[in-house]
């Protein structure tokens, strides 16, 4: 992976559907600076990542260590927790997402931007509202990582807040391009 490279994903929450392009702003040792544009939007945001795609910061939230979506080398069967601090340093507020994540499998997936092996990834995150630590945040998503592109190239999230409507989304890859 390099500077430059770049991924085109579709986001559908069932409500509506927008492009949503990544683009990789910096890539070194210690990570990768991930800037990602909706269409139609003229905000943009940076996200910072490890080398193994573990969020470390986005927007105002800081996360300690990095949130661990994927954890290398991974193959089917293999199983890792997840749990940081967040901090939002803009509210001064603090946090913590805790779970699960295991390699189900490789499957052929495809979507837009063609067919790809990629490896079932299932994570469950809890997570506690800064505001408010009453206020729980359940996270199922299921990812599907190509070694290919680097990257997922579907994931499927469904949400429940206390108190309120789950909701689902899907995130395919439309395009790619690396150099």
């Amino acid at each position: 992976m390099q500077s430059g490279d770049q991924w085109i994903y579709r986001r559908n929450s069932g409500r509506n559907s927008v492009l949503m392009r990544q683009v990789a702003l910096r890539v070194s040792a210690d990570g990768v600076a991930l800037r990602t544009e909706l269409a139609g939007s003229p905000d943009t945001s940076t996200a910072l990542y490890d080398r193994e795609w573990g969020l470390v910061a986005s927007g105002y939230n800081d996360y300690a260590p990095a949130l661990r979506y994927y954890a290398f080398p991974m193959y089917a069967g293999k199983r890792w927790g997840i749990d940081s601090a967040v901090s939002n340093f803009g509210a001064g507020q603090a946090s913590r997402v805790k779970g699960e994540a295991w390699a189900t499998g490789w499957e052929q997936v495809e979507v837009q931007a063609g067919k790809f092996l990629a490896l079932r990834v299932e994570i469950d995150m809890e997570i506690s509202d800064p505001g408010n630590a009453e206020r729980q945040v359940r996270v199922r998503e299921t990812h599907w990582y190509a070694r290919t592109v680097l990257r997922a190239v579907r994931v499927e999230s469904h949400s429940v807040v206390a108190g309120q409507v789950p909701t689902s989304e899907i995130i395919e890859l439309v395009s790619y391009r690396m150099e």
